[in-house]
């Protein structure tokens, strides 16, 4: 009877064996947690694993522990943990610091900040990240564009012989007291009348000869020319204005002439209304001021000036407006305010001076001052 037990023992014991292939392979899923004995489980022999959740976006939820790649992250910060519950933070370690190629420290993050006179360039170059930074030529001159002068070169582009408008290559944010351009008028300006530059689109200032109060000439500011200007503030009633470099009081100061005429009454009190011409006037010039004297009492003169070189002027072309010169106490007076004047003298012109009304004076002199 034993041995008939023995022999079943060992035929269940075979079969078993031969069916053992059929069994392990019946065996599909594995918990690791499960199985693992020791508290920890060595993987190095098992083919790619996935440890990490995946998505384009992190979840609005974590619990401590939890890792997530962010496929939308930029190459090399995709992986996210959960330190803190439902708070996700940058998993990886330091960035090492280096200053041309000499390590000097170690943060967790870098943030490249570029100031209005940098410019900030970042390039990949193997395991590092070279970055340049490299002054914005918009707002620092180089050596080489202060040598060429282009830096303060402006030429005008607005077709216009009285309101000029031009763009430099580095341009202004606001006028500076003192500063210094190099204007090229693209047209000969008008002469004897107000002209104005406005230079980077700042706004319109008046441009006056280098004693701050007349109109340039046409020859001061002809076509294709450089005319070397400053800045004042204080300039045309403290409204602002450019002075040019040449001219009265500058280094190649213009010559003053005095054009006058004395009225003599012979002792007798001057009748109103008289008028003396000068026919010609050989040179152009810009007026900077007028003057008159008397023997005694009041005086007003009008000032004519004509370009006909047949007839003489008359009081359509007076250059006073409603400013005509006057001297109303003392016996002399000079004056540079000369509101609405037309100013410029061209060469040929003729000139007349009418008395326009006299008080008591029997001798009166006329005179204006002109810059050539």
């Amino acid at each position: 009877m034993k041995s008939k037990v023995k022999v079943l023992i060992a035929l269940t014991a075979a079969v078993l064996r031969a069916m053992a292939p059929g069994v392990a392979s019946a065996q599909t899923a594995v918990d690791l947690r499960t199985q693992v004995k020791s508290g920890s489980a060595d993987l190095s022999a098992v083919g790619p694993t996935k440890p990490a959740q995946t998505g384009n976006a992190l979840p609005a939820t974590c619990t401590v522990g939890e890792v997530f790649f962010l496929t939308t992250a930029l190459e090399g910060t995709n992986l996210r943990i959960c330190g803190t519950a439902n708070i996700w933070s940058q998993a990886g370690g330091r960035i090492t610091l280096k200053a041309d190629g000499t390590e000097i420290g170690a943060t967790a993050s870098l943030n490249l900040t570029s100031t209005e006179g940098s410019t900030i360039s970042v390039n990949p170059a193997g395991g590092d990240v070279n970055v340049s930074v490299s002054p914005n030529s918009s707002v620092f001159a180089t050596r080489e564009l202060v040598r060429s002068g282009l830096d303060n070169y402006c030429t005008s582009t607005s077709a216009n012989s009285t309101t000029y408008t031009c763009v430099e290559q580095a341009p202004l944010k606001v006028y500076s007291e003192g500063m210094r351009l190099l204007w090229a008028p693209d047209v000969s300006c008008a002469g004897g009348v107000p002209i104005t530059l406005n230079v980077d689109g700042i706004g319109a200032r008046r441009v006056l000869q280098n004693n701050g109060n007349a109109d340039p000439l046409p020859s001061q500011c002809a076509a294709r020319s450089q005319v070397l200007l400053a800045y004042s503030g204080a300039l045309n009633s403290g409204a602002g204005g450019w002075r040019m470099m040449s001219g009265p009081g500058g280094s190649n100061p213009s010559i003053p002439r005095m054009i006058a005429y004395p009225f003599d009454g012979g002792g007798v009190v001057l009748p109103v209304g008289k008028v003396v011409y000068i026919p010609d006037v050989p040179f152009s010039c810009t007026i900077a001021g007028w003057s008159m004297a008397v023997d005694q009492g009041t005086a007003t003169a009008d000032i004519w000036v004509g370009s006909d070189g047949t007839a003489v002027p008359t009081s359509s072309d007076s250059i006073t407006a409603s400013a005509p010169a006057a001297i109303t106490s003392g016996t002399r007076v000079r004056s540079t305010a000369m509101p609405g004047w037309k100013t410029l003298l061209s060469a040929h012109s003729s000139l007349a001076f009418q008395l326009k009304s006299v008080t008591g004076a029997t001798q009166v002199t006329v005179g204006v001052e002109c810059d050539q």
